[in-house]
């Protein structure tokens, strides 16, 4: 199962629009595969983030500082998380900001 068989487009940018507007920091979805699917910087759309392919990689969440981001392609500093359905990682959710002010709202 992948998350585009999960959810639709429409869906990911409102979920994505949603939760950017209540933490107030910008977010994204990827698939499977570490390719946003949807973000609050349309030119983002369709390109690769580097640390949800570590974070699918690995099935943990990962926080990355300014240094990890840079080695990290399309990648800003924040955190991500990967997103289970039926034990299985079916991509990810990014949220761009410092982990202190971030990971309590990712969980």
């Amino acid at each position: 199962m992948t998350i585009k068989e999960i959810l639709e487009q429409e869906l990911c940018d409102k979920l994505v629009q949603s939760a950017s507007l209540i933490i107030g920091h910008n977010v994204l979805i990827t698939d499977e595969n570490g390719c946003v699917l949807s973000s609050n910087d349309a030119t983002r759309i369709g390109t690769t983030h580097g640390a949800s392919v570590e974070v699918i990689r690995q099935g943990v969440k990962a926080y990355h500082d300014s240094k990890a981001a840079e080695n990290l392609t399309g990648t800003r500093p924040g955190m991500t998380m990967p997103i289970y359905v039926e034990g299985e990682v079916v991509g990810t959710i990014g949220m761009t900001g410092a982990p202190q002010e971030i990971s309590h709202f990712a969980m």
